[in-house]
């Protein structure tokens, strides 16, 4: 049986074209200044070609070059949030259908050990989303973009470094958002040139998002917020299609569509609300009623969506809804796709499927991201475009942000030398190099404690990951607890073999290696907290 589709009602649509002519003229005032500041090339300068995948970036003069020089790739992202990476693993067993994540991923390269680095609160999805806009590690960045609400009011949504949409607005490309904006409206109004149904916000109900039109003065009044009676990831998906009908194909474009799907609450339409049978689901292996031991977070905003201790039922039900509300957005995604495929923007189009963070479901007797096991940690990520190959799979260490750096050398676009992520075209490539031998994992607590040493997160989780090793530090409230995995032989985290003489050695060479990439990625954090010498 076809998968079912969906799409938004004829007055919203009616509505998105009314919105055609304002967002045309605007485009234009904008693109006209952009070649007023740097001249007709629509960038400034002579970057120095990059490597494109398996190739070299074609030149930022490609207009001006014989039909067999490539012009820039367009760039087209779908964050989503709060996806597991096992939702889309190919090649293991799922219980949830994802047809056109599969298409995508058929397509181009899925990258199997892609994480977020995690974040200093509850909200991880937060500095995720700042580290990709900016290809640093959230220890760098001001916390007016990475805890907003922390930051004193002048400085929320505040940075002034460069991020991939204005790099790459710079260079020529038109940049268009629609979806959640986590990181301030300054922040928004300072990157985009274009947008609709723009959700500034962490969560919402997904049939009544709350969310703005694009408003070239960057104020974003709350006042002017519209709650269209759609679908949250129908409605975003709607927005990314009309700019694509809308565009001239005179410039290369970004486009950005952030989901707020498959977040919390997980509600979809019908059919796709109950395709799945609670009964029917079954529960992971690492199910446990109660968490084992002592983290920062149990009693967290995620993790009170359920009763403790957790019973088989009520995870079912839980892992059920998110299937049901996963399925619904790789429908939308078909969309997507599809759209792409008819307007003929497939040759020329990198896609990136990319998550924010996992999430626990009923694992280790969490349900929330609130912690650095793999379910929470691992994101999904897949590339596909030209150059990079299709149909594959890599199995090397990377972050979310190192697509930063990544997609700027496909674009020909200069990389800083002070940012943090690192590119995965070598990755990419057919040799599959190695960027990351060893990944750093952290997670603390947003709540506080004084301590002698001054105040310190009420629990803090650091590990490492290293071939098919991971540790876990974790310290909370002054009680220290150590785990390590062997990830190949034990996949679920359930088996800790810290205590196991034959691998002292090995325990102990990770630790000092997490010291030196806490102190590497500017980690506030003393190592000393789980009885590490700072100095090894």
């Amino acid at each position: 049986m076809p998968e079912p589709t969906t799409s938004s009602p004829a007055p919203l649509r009616d509505s998105l074209r009314r919105m055609k002519d304002l967002r045309r003229w605007i485009a234009a005032i904008l693109a006209a200044s952009c070649l007023l500041a740097v001249g007709p090339t629509g960038c400034a300068g002579d970057p120095t070609p990059q490597t494109f995948a398996s190739g070299v970036a074609p030149d930022l003069d490609a207009a001006d070059k014989p039909p067999d020089v490539p012009r820039r790739p367009n760039i087209v992202i779908l964050f989503t949030d709060d996806q597991q990476a096992a939702t889309v693993d190919r090649g293991v067993l799922r219980q949830v259908r994802t047809p056109n994540i599969d298409r995508l991923s058929g397509r181009g390269v899925s990258m199997r050990s892609a994480y977020v680095m995690g974040g200093p609160h509850g909200a991880v999805c937060m500095p995720s989303r700042a580290m990709l806009l900016t290809g640093m590690h959230h220890f760098r960045l001001p916390r007016g973009i990475t805890w907003t609400w922390s930051a004193p009011p002048a400085e929320r949504g505040r940075h002034d470094g460069p991020t991939l949409p204005s790099l790459l607005r710079d260079a020529g490309y038109e940049t268009f958002f629609t979806g959640k904006w986590h990181n301030g409206r300054p922040f928004f109004a300072a990157n985009f040139e274009g947008g609709d149904a723009i959700f500034f916000g962490g969560m919402s109900d997904h049939d009544a998002v709350p969310v703005h039109e694009f408003d070239p003065t960057g104020r974003y009044e709350a006042s002017n917020a519209t709650r269209p009676d759609t679908h949250s990831s129908e409605l975003f998906t709607d927005a990314a299609l009309e700019f694509l009908r809308d565009r001239d194909g005179e410039r290369p474009f970004l486009l950005m569509v952030s989901y707020t799907a498959p977040h919390d609450p997980r509600t979809s339409p019908k059919p796709f609300a109950s395709m799945y049978p609670p009964e029917e689901v079954a529960l992971p292996a690492n199910f446990m009623s109660a968490h084992p031991f002592p983290i920062g977070d149990l009693d967290v905003r995620d993790e009170r969506l359920a009763p403790l201790p957790r019973t088989p039922e009520v995870v079912r039900e839980h892992i059920a809804d998110y299937h049901g509300i996963v399925t619904h957005l790789d429908a939308q995604i078909g969309r997507m796709l599809d759209e792409l495929d008819d307007r003929g923007f497939a040759d020329d189009t990198v896609v990136i499927l990319v998550g924010d963070n996992g999430l626990a479901l009923g694992q280790h007797g969490l349900l929330g991201k609130q912690n650095i096991y793999e379910h929470s940690s691992r994101v999904p990520m897949i590339v596909a475009g030209p150059g990079v190959p299709a149909g594959e799979t890599r199995d090397g260490l990377c972050y979310v942000h190192d697509l930063f750096p990544t997609v700027l050398e496909w674009c020909g676009v200069p990389v800083a030398d002070n940012v943090d992520a690192r590119s995965l075209v070598p990755m990419l490539s057919p040799g599959a190099e190695e960027i990351r031998p060893t990944l750093l994992l952290g997670y603390s607590t947003g709540a506080m404690l004084d301590t002698p040493d001054g105040p310190r997160p009420k629990g803090v989780l650091r590990g490492v990951r290293s071939g098919g090793w991971k540790l876990i530090e974790s310290w909370c409230e002054g009680v220290r607890t150590t785990r390590l995995f062997d990830l190949e032989s034990d996949p679920w985290e359930l088996q800790d073999l810290s205590e196991l003489p034959a691998l002292a050695d090995r325990l102990a060479a990770l630790r000092v290696e997490l010291a030196r990439l806490m102190r590497e990625a500017g980690d506030p954090i003393d190592p000393a907290i789980f009885a590490i010498d700072a100095s090894s």
